[in-house]
């Protein structure tokens, strides 16, 4: 379980205090699925990175089974958006993969480890390749892998497919909810794509802005496997569309008058 309890974060700057983050609470039970959209400036990514550890929060508390985030756990892996820049450009694809868990075990089962993680991503036969000689999408795969080898519990994603064309991003999608529904995953996710948000997730929380509070929780009641288009023309999905939708742009028109 993951638990966020009147979560706030501020920043000092211009003599003000800027409140980005007030009062969030919600909990994810263990092997879900939840988005979190929300207008620009909501605050989603600085939420992702408070639950993560890597942005210390100004109050409230992050409970992982049960512990307080005290830095980043163990158990929890985040995957950016920049996966360009999360890879080491010096190394070849099966080190870099391989990269989390070197300390922890042998060379030869690291690197046992790491090519069944680029298998499941589906880069076989690329482990020789530096991460400069990859596509965009073979890049953010890469970095997926990596994050999975560590085989955590709770994997965080920042927007990791924003940056994607729309086949490859849907790739990636179908690629994710295989490991996802293969495994004892459980899945935050960041993205400002509704259609994304609902395709993928059993539930999805929306942040209003100014500052960022939680201002709806939805679930997604369509039904598994989800398939790019049977799922897409469901009339659910197309309800689901349009509360989410509207969800957002009402704050956002509030704020801009």
């Amino acid at each position: 379980m993951l638990e966020v309890s009147g979560l706030r974060k501020a920043y000092s700057g211009s003599g003000a205090a800027r409140t980005i983050l007030d009062n969030i609470e919600f909990q994810v039970p263990e092997r879900q699925f939840v988005s979190i959209i929300g207008a620009s400036g909501s605050g989603k990514s600085t939420l992702l990175r408070c639950i993560a550890g890597l942005t210390e929060a100004s109050g409230g508390t992050v409970l992982i089974d049960k512990r307080a985030v005290r830095g980043t756990p163990e158990e929890v892996v985040y995957v950016f958006q920049e996966y360009s820049r999360s890879l080491f450009p010096w190394r070849r694809l099966i080190r870099n993969v391989a990269y989390p868990i070197e300390e922890a075990v042998t060379k030869d089962e690291a690197a046992a480890q790491a090519r069944a993680y680029i298998g499941k991503v589906g880069l076989a036969g690329f482990e020789a390749y530096y991460p400069w000689e990859l596509s965009g999408g073979m890049q953010q795969r890469a970095a997926i892998a990596r994050a999975l080898v560590k085989q955590p519990k709770y994997l965080l994603m920042d927007e990791p497919f924003g940056a994607l064309d729309a086949q490859t991003r849907n790739q990636l999608e179908d690629m994710l909810l295989g490991i996802w529904s293969s495994t004892a995953l459980t899945v935050l996710f960041v993205t400002h794509d509704i259609d994304e948000a609902i395709y993928l997730s059993d539930r999805v929380l929306v942040l209003g802005s100014r500052p960022g509070r939680v201002i709806a929780d939805i679930p997604i009641d369509l039904p598994r496997p989800r398939d790019q288009i049977e799922s897409k023309e469901n009339l659910r999905f197309s309800e689901l569309r349009r509360q989410l939708f509207r969800l957002i742009i009402t704050p956002a028109v509030e704020n801009a008058t």
